[in-house]
This record gives C-alpha cells, sequence and structure tokens, in this order.
C-alpha cells in the first residue's frame, strides 16, 4: 500500500469519512474509537475500530449505513473496504466492531480465465494482450501507476480457469515473473516493483538508544488459516474421500474458547469434532468398500472383455473356418459330415459361451448397483456430518466469521491418466494360489456386518508358490471378505515390481473370487484409532480361486488412493496453519508523532529499507513492510520487517517477501508447508515409496521398438540398435539432463560427451569429452591441453587471453637429425638430435649438443673452426 508519511498527523486522532462506491462522502464517523492501523507492504492493510450506536441517548448518525462494502477514508493514510461489520450487545450499550481492509480488496470481487498461452508481462505500446493490460481490463476503476523497465517483455506461460484475480496477481504473476504489486488506494493505481531491482535505504536510524522500546518475535494472527480448499495436479481433489463431501477441511480448535465463542458455541463445536471423527472413520470404511466395488467391477469387466473378445472371437473364428469348409465341399463328401459335426459341437460352445457371457453381465449389474448404494451411504454420512446439524442458522453466520479460507496445491499428488505403454492390462484365471502382504501397516476394521475389512499401506505383495509370478511394493491395498461364503476381493496400488517375470514401474492389481484361508499375523487392538480396529504387519491368503485383472493404466482405486493420501496432507497443513506463526517486529515510539523525529517520517517509505541497531554493534537493513499504530495510544508504534531475525545471515531482499504474502484470497505456499516435510514426518509411509520411486515419469515413458530403439522416460532420451539375439548393440547415446552421451560397451563407461561438464582448471564448462577430434580446422577464444606424463605428474598446455603457456612440460622442435629443446628444469639447447638424455632424469647430451644454456644462467657452446 503506497503511503505519504510526510501526510500523516499522529497529533490528533484521525478522522474518518464513510463513502458511497463512487468516493462522495456519506458521513464523518467522528464517534469512532478503538482505532487501529496495519499498513503493509505487498499486502492487504487494515483498519478496526469501534462506533456506538448511541451518544447521550442519541442515535449515531448513519450508523445503520456502516455495512459491508462501504468506502472508509482514513484521511493522509488510505482507502478502505469494510468487511462483515459485527453488533455486540451487553443490554446496556450496543457497538459496532468495523474492520477494512485497503482498497484493492475490490480485486478479490473478480475472476480471470486466461486460455494456456505465453504472454509479455507488460508493453506500454501494446498493452492489451500483455498480463497486466488483461488485469486492467477487469478493474475499469484502477489505472497503470509505475512499472518497473527490466518487467517490459518480461514472458511467461499461464494456463487459468476462472481464478479469483487477487489470488491469481498474489500466487501466480507475483511469483512467475519475480515482481511485487503496490497499491494507490487514493488515486487508485497499480504499481510493480521487479524483485530484481534495487532497494534503497531510508535514511532513518532505529536503535533501543532512541526510538525502539523492544525487539521481539511477534505473533502474526494474519498467517491463520482456519479453512484449507486442497488439491493436486491435474484435477486431484479430496471431495470423494472427505466425510463433508467438500473438496474443504476445516480447524478452529484455536478460536474454540470462551475468549471468542459463548460457552455453548464451544460445546456445539467439541460435539462436531467426535461425531466427525466417527463419522470419518465411517466415512473411510465406506469409501473402502466402494473403492474395492470399484476394483470388482473393473475385474468382472477384464472378465467379460476376455469371454467376448477371445474366447467367443475364438470360436466364433471356428464358427467361420467350418462354415467356409463345408461351403466347398459335396454333401457326399465323407469330410462333409466330419465338419458338420465340428460345426454342431462349436455352435453349441457358442450359445453356452453367450450364456456364461450373459451371466458375466449380470454380476457386473449387480456389483454396480452394490457401489450405488454404498454412493448413497457416503452422501447420507456427508449429509449427517455437516455443521448445519450442530449450529442453528445464526450460530452458523458467527462461526462464518471465523473461517478464514485459502487453498493449497501440491502437484506431488497427481494421477497420470493413462500409461502410454501399458496396454489394456493383463486378466486371467488362478486356482489354489497364495499371497502374502508383509512389512505394511495392516489395519482390519472392526464391526462390519458379515464380513472382514483390510486396509494395507506401505510394505510388499508376494505370490508365495514363485516370488517371479508377482513380488511388488505396495503403495496402498484392501481386502474385503465375506463370511457366509469366503468370497473376496483384493485390490493393490503397486510400485517396483515384477509380474510373470516382467518389471513393471507401477500398476494396479484387482482379484475377486473364493478364498480358502486367511491369517492376520500379530494383530494388534489400535486404541488410538478413531473406531474399533487391530493393526498388524502381514496377511497369508489362500486362494481356491480367483480371477486377476493386472494394469498399468490408472485404475479408480489409484486415484482413491492419491487423493485419501491428499486429504491426510491437507489436514496435517491445516493443522499447522490453524493457528499463530510469529513475525519479526519492532516496538517503538511513535516517531511519526514527535517533532524532533519529524526527518524519519518524511524519509520513511515502505518496502525500503532502514537501519536497525540490535545493540553490540549489531546494525541490520531489513526491508520494512509493515506499520502498526494505535490511535488510542499514540505514542507506540510498531514496525515489521520482511524476514525473521537471523544472527548468521542479516541481507534482506525484495524476492523474501514473495514467501510472505498473506492476505485474502491468496494460496498457501507449499514451499512453506512441504509435502516433502509431511513425509518425513512418517504421516504417510505409503506415499512415501510412491514419491521415491519413478512411478509417475514412469507412466510418461514413450517407447519406439524396431532394428533402431528409441526410448523416452525419466532416464531421458536412449538410441540403440537391436542386435540379432535381441539385446542391444553395445554402441548407444542418450540424453541425460544436460549432456549427450555416448558409450560403446553398453554403458560400462562413457566414451564421448557433449554438454555440461566438471573440469578440474575451468570448473563448469559446456563443450566436448572425446578421445579423438579430427577435422581441418580448429578455432576457438582458449584452448587447454591436459596429459598425464610418462614417468608421472601432468603437462598442461594453454592458450587463452594473457597468452599461450606451457606448464611442466618440455618443447622440442625436431626433424630426427637437428634438435632445437625449451626444458624448464634444464634450459634451452641447440644440437644434434637428441640433445637431451636421461629418460626420467633428464640431462644434456654433451656430445650432441652445440649450444645450451643451463638453468643457472651459465653459457655452453662448441666452437667448429672453418677454413
Amino acid at each position: 500500500m503506497v503511503i505519504d508519511f510526510s501526510k500523516v498527523d499522529l497529533k490528533e486522532y484521525p478522522v474518518l469519512v464513510l463513502r458511497n462506491a463512487d468516493g462522495t462522502a456519506i458521513q464523518t464517523l467522528g464517534y469512532a474509537f478503538n482505532t487501529q492501523l496495519s499498513i503493509y507492504y505487498n499486502e492487504a492493510s487494515t483498519i478496526s475500530f469501534d462506533i456506538p450506536a448511541y451518544v447521550d441517548g442519541v442515535k449515531t448518525p448513519q450508523y445503520d449505513s456502516i455495512v459491508g462494502m462501504r468506502i472508509v477514508d482514513l484521511a493522509g493514510w488510505g482507502q478502505f473496504v469494510l468487511s462483515n461489520p459485527s453488533i455486540e450487545m451487553d443490554g446496556v450499550k450496543e457497538i459496532k466492531k468495523c474492520k477494512a481492509y485497503s482498497l484493492e480488496y475490490e480485486l478479490t470481487y473478480k475472476k480471470i480465465s486466461l486460455n494456456e498461452d505465453v504472454y509479455n508481462f507488460w508493453n506500454p505500446v501494446m498493452p492489451n494482450m500483455t498480463i497486466m493490460g488483461i488485469i486492467m481490463s477487469y478493474l475499469p476503476s484502477w489505472s497503470i501507476g509505475q512499472i518497473d523497465s527490466d518487467l517490459i517483455g518480461k514472458y511467461r506461460t499461464f494456463s487459468i480457469d476462472n481464478a479469483n484475480l487477487y489470488n491469481f496477481i498474489k500466487s501466480d504473476v507475483q511469483q512467475t515473473f519475480g515482481c511485487i504489486f503496490d497499491f494507490d488506494t487514493y488515486n487508485r493505481k497499480v504499481n510493480v516493483k521487479s524483485v530484481s531491482s534495487f532497494t534503497a535505504t531510508s535514511p532513518v536510524y532505529i536503535s533501543l538508544d532512541n526510538l525502539a522500546s523492544d525487539i521481539k518475535i511477534e505473533e502474526d494472527t494474519e498467517n491463520i488459516f482456519t479453512c484449507l480448499d486442497v488439491n493436486g495436479a491435474d484435477g486431484v481433489d479430496i471431495r470423494s474421500v472427505n466425510p463433508l463431501g467438500t473438496n474443504k477441511v476445516y480447524n478452529l480448535d484455536y478460536f474454540m474458547n470462551t475468549g471468542h465463542f459463548e460457552p455453548d458455541m464451544v460445546t456445539k463445536w467439541n460435539a462436531w469434532k467426535l461425531s466427525f471423527a466417527s463419522k470419518q472413520a465411517e466415512y473411510y470404511n465406506t469409501s473402502v468398500e466402494r473403492a474395492l466395488k470399484t476394483s470388482a467391477i473393473l475385474t468382472e469387466e477384464a472378465a467379460l472383455t476376455v469371454l467376448v473378445g477371445r474366447e467367443l472371437a475364438s470360436l466364433e473364428n471356428l464358427q467361420a473356418v467350418y462354415i467356409e469348409n463345408l461351403a466347398t465341399l459335396s454333401t457326399s463328401s465323407s469330410d462333409y459330415a466330419e465338419f458338420q459335426l465340428k460345426l454342431s459341437d462349436t455352435n453349441m460352445k457358442i450359445a453356452a459361451k453367450k450364456v456364461e457371457i450373459t451371466n458375466q453381465r449380470n454380476l457386473i449389474l449387480q456389483l454396480e448397483n452394490e457401489k450405488d448404494l454404498l454412493t448413497n451411504a457416503l452422501i447420507t454420512i456427508q449429509i449427517s456430518a455437516s455443521f448445519a446439524n450442530f449450529f442453528t442458522a445464526d450460530e452458523l453466520i458467527i462461526l462464518d466469521r471465523y473461517i478464514k479460507e485459502d487453498s493449497i496445491e501440491d502437484s506431488s499428488f497427481v494421477i497420470s491418466t493413462v500409461d502410454s505403454y501399458a496396454g489394456t492390462g493383463e486378466s486371467n484365471t488362478l486356482l489354489n494360489s497364495e499371497f502374502s502382504f508383509s512389512g505394511g501397516v495392516i489395519t482390519e476394521i472392526l464391526g462390519v456386518a458379515g464380513k472382514r475389512l483390510f486396509s494395507i499401506k506401505g510394505g510388499t505383495l508376494i505370490r508365495l508358490e514363485d516370488s517371479t509370478l508377482l513380488n511388488a511394493n505396495v503403495i496402498s491395498a484392501s481386502i474385503e471378505v465375506v463370511n457366509a461364503d469366503e468370497t473376496f476381493v483384493l485390490s493393490a496400488y503397486l510400485s517396483n515390481g515384477t509380474l510373470d517375470g516382467i518389471t513393471f514401474p507401477s500398476g494396479c492389481i484387482s482379484l475377486t473370487g473364493r478364498c480358502a484361508g486367511l491369517i492376520f499375523e500379530d494383530a494388534t487392538p489400535d486404541p488410538d484409532a478413531p473406531g474399533a480396529y487391530l493393526t498388524g504387519t502381514t496377511i497369508h491368503m489362500e486362494i481356491a480361486t480367483a480371477k486377476m485383472y493386472f494394469t498399468k493404466n490408472t485404475t479408480a482405486y489409484e486415484q482413491y488412493s492419491v487423493e485419501w493420501d491428499l486429504y491426510e496432507y491437507g489436514r496435517d497443513c491445516l493443522e499447522k496453519l490453524s493457528s499463530p506463526s510469529y513475525s519479526f517486529s519492532v516496538s517503538s515510539a511513535n516517531f511519526l508523532a514527535l517533532d524532533d523525529f519529524i526527518s524519519f517520517a518524511n524519509n520513511l517509505t515502505l518496502g525500503q529499507k532502514i537501519y536497525l541497531d540490535l545493540s553490540g554493534g549489531k546494525v541490520l537493513e531489513p526491508i520494512l513492510i509493515g506499520v502498526e499504530v494505535d490511535f488510542e495510544n499514540p505514542s507506540s508504534l510498531k514496525l515489521h520487517f520482511g524476514d525473521k531475525y537471523s544472527a548468521s545471515d542479516s541481507t534482506f531482499q525484495l524476492v523474501d517477501l514473495l514467501e510472505k504474502s498473506i492476505s485474502m484470497g491468496k494460496t498457501v505456499d507449499t514451499k512453506k508447508i512441504s509435502y516433502n516435510a509431511f513425509l518425513d514426518s512418517g504421516a504417510s509411509t505409503a506415499v512415501k515409496q510412491f514419491m521415491e520411486s519413478a512411478l509417475d515419469v514412469s507412466k510418461n515413458a514413450i517407447l519406439s521398438s524396431s532394428d533402431i530403439s528409441v526410448s523416452w522416460d525419466a532416464n531421458g532420451i536412449r538410441c540403440r540398435k537391436l542386435d540379432t539375439d535381441g539385446s542391444f548393440e553395445p554402441e548407444q547415446i542418450a540424453i541425460i539432463n544436460n549432456s549427450i552421451v555416448f558409450t560403446d560397451d553398453s554403458w560400462q563407461s562413457a566414451k564421448m560427451a557433449i554438454g555440461k561438464f566438471r573440469d578440474n582448471n575451468l570448473g563448469d564448462v559446456w563443450g566436448f569429452v572425446a578421445p579423438n577430434i579430427v577435422g581441418t580446422l580448429l578455432a576457438g577464444q582458449n584452448l587447454v591441453i591436459e596429459s598425464e606424463k610418462q614417468h608421472g605428474g601432468i603437462s598442461v598446455f594453454k592458450v587463452d587471453s594473457d597468452g599461450a603457456s606451457l606448464h611442466n612440460a618440455r618443447f622440442d622442435i625436431e626433424n630426427g637429425i637437428s634438435h632445437i629443446v625449451l626444458d624448464p628444469n634444464l634450459g634451452f639447447a641447440i644440437g644434434s638430435y637428441p640433445v637431451v638424455t636421461g629418460g626420467a632424469n633428464p640431462v644434456w647430451d654433451q656430445n650432441n649438443a652445440k649450444f645450451w644454456v643451463d638453468t643457472s644462467g651459465n653459457l655452453h657452446y662448441k666452437i667448429t673452426r672453418v677454413l
């Protein structure tokens, strides 16, 4: 927010003027008291004040006009928009509690959409298709102020669908372009500053010896959020696994005390929490059953595909062959009768197969009806868990004032909709098989009528009769066994496994059939979990008969697994965000109201640095991002800075402010509460396995298979040629990160590289690393040739801007007859070849040398008399 501190006067109580949206004054709020002001740079500033309904028995003028969306003009400071005024009555007096946000709050009213494209940030000559031009088209009441020149012509890619405009500016534009928006509320101008621009230091010096009364870490309640809209990437959300049936999670525990609510409200909130916990267990159980039912449908549909596409099609092919033969044979032929018998037998098998197909379709229809019943059960739970079942309409309004919403998005939670090389999957029938889950967290959900229900996180799944038939890591799995007939459904979301000897990075396996026995080893009660549960680490299953379906393509069960982990992650994030965080601040004497410090007020600027003496000669230059004033106590002044104090690093930069956006409409920064930190806490070991595997990038692999094989996956792009035995020839090429690499021994070593590499002399460089470079011309700015000497040591020849140099080496010029030598250990010599002998310890060959100068400066030469 743009503030001219030289124009504010704190010697007298400020004048507040209530205005209409068109700026016309309605009333001066002369009876306002408890006025407090918080001004922020790169943030929505706030003002709060109280207005009595009556003064000396006379109703306050325009009291009823003080409603939301009115504009409050605080003289000299700026204009603010009222939001949710509340009324407090105690039977004697009535007071309206008011809070207003700086005028840029109007931007939260707007939604913006952008087609996926590359956009220029700003071009003053052609503004229409720039990001700033598009933003301003939504804000006809605002205009462009100052924009840093290095933001002009800066391009980025966006794809936005119906996003909150303020959220888009704060969370996308600022982060992507590296800039900060600052709003002039009096002139309705939007200024934008690049974070790479120079940050000036104002001539303001504050220390404990002059103005500062204390320097401390302050509680920052603006960072508290009580509701999160939780999202992953590519449309992944938590609606289907959240007992509320929405994409939001709530936590008002910090406010649920008699300091904020009536005791009855606190009691009701605690009752809702207990009910929600029990509903959550029921919802989880039901959602697991529904996920299993979805897996059963998938398995039976795969079996139906086999019946129709393989078995029936095979019989119909035989039928066509027999009909063709019968059509070409005479009825009196001996073969005719034989083919007729075969045709009749095949027709009988086709009829029986069609009955089997009809029964299979009826089974799928039954499973879909059961799934619909479970869906309705989930909807019933959603209704029963809603706030409306616990709070009255008036109480919901009060509760809503404490629901501070934000959104969190983590692209780590993503579901690849299809594996690019997986195919449709494999379906087959199992007889007398054994499976074992071990090493993970296995939970048996008790109290489910007529069945046993298990949920599995992490560990491994092995087919016991032969681990090569199936051996994989488990991300999540579920098992349902019906007690009456031992029929079962098993569904598992797997990673890094083998199936029938073939490895796979990820996949989903589903089984339906009859269970001959199930042993849940080391099961113990779990007293901490909601509902009735047993936990253990190992399950052995004996399967009498089953249909098995395996696919690398995404399944509904995989989606459920990712969504449930996203839900747990969102709740964990909200647990941290729903209570106060703390920021660096300074309490100071209010030099804005002191004549002796008028120069301080005239030079103070938000977004610039000031000098701050912490004592002991330690002077920092933090960026001033906030000023808080209590007009009831004009002697106090609180300053906020752009970072927490660090004794090891006193550097403050504008870019740090991009991490600290705390206003309404902002998306919570996932760097602040990272998914990796959530996993490191041990909250979800199954998802940790998923993240550590190559699952999601492997699903994006693109392969070609012919004599020349090209693959594109998480390991880069590889080019290979198939040998006659089906293996790859040893000579191969790979494009990995920033390098193109060649090998001639199937990657036992790298033969040649083009790209970025590390040189001992030059550090990180771009270029070629190769045993031979052949050509007719070598041109460049620098040349370094390095070689190991036969007798130890390194020789280096270098040509650069300083000239040519030869290090630790001898320079020879010879033609086999004559020899000229420059040697750093011997000196200079001319003579017959060779003039140097001695191998590892060379010396001048005085028989061959005709002229030489040693390193001590002695000159030696032989004179030949000429007649």
